[in-house]
C-alpha cells in the first residue's frame, strides 16, 4: 500500500466516524483532505470514487447542493 492510500484510509475512517456521530461538517472537511492527499490525476485513482460520492451524499445531507453538484461531477468523471 502507498504512502497516500494509508492516508487517506484514515482520512475516510475519521471522517465516518464523525459522519455517524452527527457531524456531518466535520466529516466533509476529512474527505476534502482525503481528496486532496490524492495523486494527480486524482480520477485516475480507484480511492476517488468512494471519496467523491461520500462527499455528495455528505453535501447533500447539510443541503449545500450545489457543492454536491460539483462533487458530482468528479464523480462522473471517475466513472
Amino acid at each position: 500500500m502507498e504512502d497516500y492510500q494509508i492516508k487517506i484510509k484514515q482520512f475516510e475512517k475519521d471522517a465516518l466516524t464523525e459522519f455517524k456521530s452527527g457531524n456531518t461538517e466535520n466529516a466533509i472537511v476529512l474527505f476534502k483532505n482525503a481528496w486532496d492527499v490524492l495523486p494527480e490525476p486524482k480520477t485516475d485513482k480507484p480511492e476517488s470514487y468512494l471519496i467523491a460520492n461520500s462527499l455528495v451524499f455528505a453535501l447533500n445531507k447539510v443541503e449545500k447542493y450545489e457543492e454536491a453538484l460539483e462533487w458530482q461531477k468528479n464523480l462522473s468523471k471517475v466513472l
